[in-house]
């Protein structure tokens, strides 16, 4: 299978028990992918393939969730993949309604003001509770730019860019890539 098709959903940052529960930090707002015999495929950050995994246990808390893997018995296993990251196959995905958007659809692609051009391309996203927010990376900076409709003014997947109308206070210029 290709890295493409597969989404990244969260990363794996702690052990939680003795017997070899892990707490992940989800990398969307909805939870939906992370039930009880859900596949999942963990990529540590020294290995190259995915090893796949099936969830037998969920709960929640705050923004941390934590599951029970069936191939995962014990602590020293769980801590074995604290910064794994974790992903799940895109055709398992409901396709996301209008004016929603997975957060890999929207890295890499390139970000503009209505006024001023080219701002960057987005290189990450993050989520602050209230809101999703684009980290758009230029030669110079990056700017941190809230994913709500008073700035996002146009979502363009097929030609790959976002237009935007900054708000006081972000920084505006033009750059040449």
């Amino acid at each position: 299978m290709k890295n493409d098709d597969f989404l990244l959903i969260g990363k794996i940052v702690g052990a939680h028990g003795v017997k070899g529960a892990v707490r992940i930090y989800p990398y969307g707002s909805s939870y939906s992918v992370f039930t009880t015999g859900t596949l999942l495929y963990i990529k540590q950050k020294s290995a190259q393939a995915f090893i796949k995994h099936q969830i037998t246990g969920v709960s929640s808390y705050k923004q941390i969730i934590r599951i029970n893997l069936r191939e995962v018995a014990s602590r020293n296993e769980a801590e074995d993949l604290i910064s794994s990251d974790i992903f799940i196959k895109k055709n398992l995905l409901e396709k996301p309604e209008a004016g929603t958007y997975y957060w890999d659809q929207l890295t890499g692609i390139f970000v503009f003001n209505l006024d001023e051009g080219l701002l960057g391309i987005v290189e990450r996203i993050f989520s602050t509770g209230a809101n999703d927010v684009l980290v758009v990376k230029n030669k110079k900076e990056e700017i941190l730019i809230p994913f709500t409709k008073n700035v996002i003014k146009e979502v363009n997947l097929e030609k790959k860019i976002i237009k935007v109308d900054l708000p006081e206070g972000l920084p505006r210029y033009k750059i040449k890539i």
